[in-house]
């Protein structure tokens, strides 16, 4: 057989090449959702490195642009390109091509993709949210979106249980990863620890901001972390409380109940102060992986 040359390579080619590329770029940047989709059956891998790596482009818009007004700018191209595939149109850019295929053929909601591109622009200026509701808003929005798509390529979008599942383990998600970038947060002057949580806990707004790692930080701010990460763990248990009902095809979206579980196992490690963690946490560590893998044969979340 011949071997097709660099100018005639195959669309099949193009398309490895393409779901390669996805696969090293999430690795990096978002192990733990390129661990639970690799975990997926090999026909749902590409679509799901697709949607999670839109999500990347969408996410990371913050952290790479020096002022909000470049930050809305890149997020309205990608919510008008949204609105280019809704009518059929792709831009040629290989993860608007990558999504619009996967679009067409699982049926996701792009309006909802949208929103979440919404969300992420009104935080590319975050405000400090007025209570715990307010963060579930914000998952619901962010991680439940994305959650919600995943079902949908996984063939299991209509099951009420695992969509109830996402949402619980969306906020669990949310909850945990923000208490754990708090001091990184803090040292670029935000705040995600709800006002009434930081009232509750007589945790000046201010102190908190001073949250710096390496350095220990106030008993109150502790308190405060503790209240979240004790609703996340609260969300983590209601989303497992749910597993009998939840077809197995929806595993590699809840697997990720095993990633925050561990995450929420490092916050009490240090008494609830993410000051004590490393700044820097690239993505699930060996002990994290084994546990995923075990879950992941047990077939449980």
């Amino acid at each position: 057989m011949a071997v097709a040359g660099h100018h005639e390579m195959t669309a099949d080619s193009r398309a490895f090449d393409a779901g390669r590329e996805a696969g090293r770029r999430l690795r990096h940047e978002d192990k733990g959702r390129f661990l639970c989709a690799m975990l997926a059956p090999a026909q749902h891998r590409d679509p799901l490195l697709a949607l999670y790596n839109f999500n990347l482009e969408i996410a990371r818009v913050r952290r790479t642009v020096s002022e909000p007004m470049i930050g809305q700018l890149r997020l309205k191209w990608w919510y008008d390109a949204l609105d280019k595939m809704s009518g059929g149109v792709s831009p040629k850019h290989p993860i608007c091509e990558a999504l619009s295929a996967v679009s067409d053929k699982y049926g996701i909601n792009l309006a909802a993709l949208q929103r979440l591109i919404e969300v992420r622009a009104d935080d590319l200026v975050p405000e400090q949210p007025e209570n715990q509701l307010g963060l579930a808003e914000i998952a619901r929005e962010t991680d439940g979106v994305l959650g919600t798509a995943a079902l949908k390529i996984l063939g299991v979008g209509d099951a009420a249980a695992a969509a109830q599942a996402v949402e619980h383990l969306s906020a669990a998600q949310v909850f945990t990863a923000l208490m754990l970038m708090l001091p990184s947060h803090a040292a670029q002057g935000w705040l995600y620890l709800p006002a009434d949580v930081c009232s509750g806990a007589n945790l000046d707004p201010v102190d908190a901001l001073r949250t710096r790692y390496n350095r220990p930080s106030p008993p109150e701010l502790c308190a405060a972390v503790r209240e979240i990460a004790e609703n996340a763990s609260a969300h983590l248990k209601a989303a497992r409380a749910l597993r009998a009902q939840c077809p197995s095809q929806a595993l590699p979206v809840l697997l990720h109940a095993v990633l925050v579980e561990h995450q929420l196992k490092r916050l009490r490690a240090c008494k609830f102060d993410p000051a004590l963690l490393s700044a820097h946490t690239p993505g699930p560590g060996p002990m994290a992986m084994l546990r995923l893998g075990w879950h992941a044969f047990r077939r449980r979340y």
